[in-house]
């Protein structure tokens, strides 16, 4: 598929993995690229860990790394649909397993994105990432995201002063934290001027209730589309990009933001002026 003008369709799919199957939930993500497709989408969304499961224990059992058959055939069914596909997956690589995102464009072009800030127990299992990548498909600029680094400004205001018009997040988030999310979404897209598209799993496993609510938001903060209930479903979002440079207008954050502010001692803080000053 091809976006329209300056129109992208993203298909969000909030979906339930079957724990520690990566092979049946391969076939089932190929199986969604094609449904996603037939749907007119540009871009599919699924959640994080969705080849493997939100797995802690074992996690070396289900990792792959990106020459293997299922990453590679993926890579090849989006590049023959025309579609981009975002899927989290335990990556192997080396001795260490990451919390990954598989991000394909429709040109069939690949980038891996390990997750950067890893939530509870989840240092135990995987390495931590320390890149933020940026992705040009075509004149559409991505950033994929996972769960966690949502709930902090930095990495969405990150990949935005790089140029990436839409979020793309992978997420098990869960209960209770299901109304949280769909406030960080809002303030991340309306604070960079983004469309943030967030593709959280359902389902219960490894001890937790994993809350839905998948949705997307346009750059004004408003949601475009949202899952109400916990049931899988596949959600479309219609993304004019022509709305960013409206929402600028009323307020361009990117631009009008200080950068040469640094803290100083006042009445009562607790420091020193050396902490002070290593702040600057």
């Amino acid at each position: 598929m091809t976006a329209s003008g300056r129109r992208v369709r993203i298909a969000v799919g909030q979906y339930m993995p079957v724990a520690r199957d990566v092979a049946a939930n391969g076939r089932r993500t190929l199986s969604l690229l094609a449904e996603a497709a037939e749907q007119g989408a540009d871009w599919l969304v699924l959640p994080e860990l969705f080849l493997s499961g939100y797995q802690l224990e074992d996690v070396g059992e289900l990792a792959r790394d990106t020459a293997s058959p299922l990453i590679r055939s993926l890579i090849e069914r989006a590049g023959t649909l025309g579609i981009g596909v975002q899927v989290g997956f335990a990556e192997a690589a080396g001795p260490a397993v990451y919390d990954s995102t598989l991000t394909v464009t429709a040109a069939g072009e690949s980038s891996i994105y390990r997750k950067t800030h890893l939530f509870g127990r989840e240092p135990e299992a995987y390495g931590r990432g320390m890149e933020l990548p940026v992705i040009a498909a075509g004149e559409t600029v991505v950033a994929p995201l996972i769960c966690y680094d949502l709930e902090f400004p930095e990495p969405a205001r990150l990949v935005a002063g790089r140029g990436a018009q839409i979020i793309l997040v992978s997420t098990a988030n869960m209960a209770p934290y299901d109304e949280q999310q769909v406030l960080y979404a809002r303030t991340r897209a309306l604070e960079n001027r983004a469309f943030v598209a967030v593709a959280n799993r359902v389902g219960v496993e490894s001890g937790y209730d994993f809350c839905g609510t998948s949705l997307v938001t346009d750059p004004f903060g408003r949601v475009i589309v949202q899952a109400n209930d916990r049931n899988e479903v596949m959600l479309i979002a219609d993304c004019d990009l022509d709305l960013i440079a409206e929402a600028r207008g009323h307020g361009d954050y990117l631009a009008d933001r200080r950068t040469d502010l640094c803290p100083v001692m006042g009445p009562g803080e607790v420091g020193t002026p050396d902490t002070v000053m290593s702040r600057r």
